[in-house]
């Protein structure tokens, strides 16, 4: 059974794929936030991650007969989002 994960980590241990956001894509909104709160801004309501990866366990998907391109997966998600 496929296994979705929300960290690279669980990939390595053989999940099929994980969506997840790095410390760095992180650390952007949140001084995005900041620099908008310290111009008089009010922080406005809590929000998902807007940047996030897509890992792919290879092995995994090969044994599923899947053929998955992290790229291609993050793209069409980030679409998905935007309501295209």
């Amino acid at each position: 059974m496929p296994m979705l994960a929300f960290s690279p980590a669980y990939v390595r241990a053989g999940a099929l794929l994980a969506v997840y956001s790095t410390p760095a894509q992180i650390g952007q909104q949140v001084g995005t936030m900041a620099r908008s709160f310290f111009q008089g801004r009010p922080l406005g309501l809590p929000q998902y991650p807007q940047n996030f990866s897509v890992s792919v366990n290879e092995y995994v998907a090969r044994s599923l007969g899947l053929h998955l391109e992290p790229q291609t997966l993050a793209e069409r998600l980030r679409r998905l989002e935007k309501g295209s």
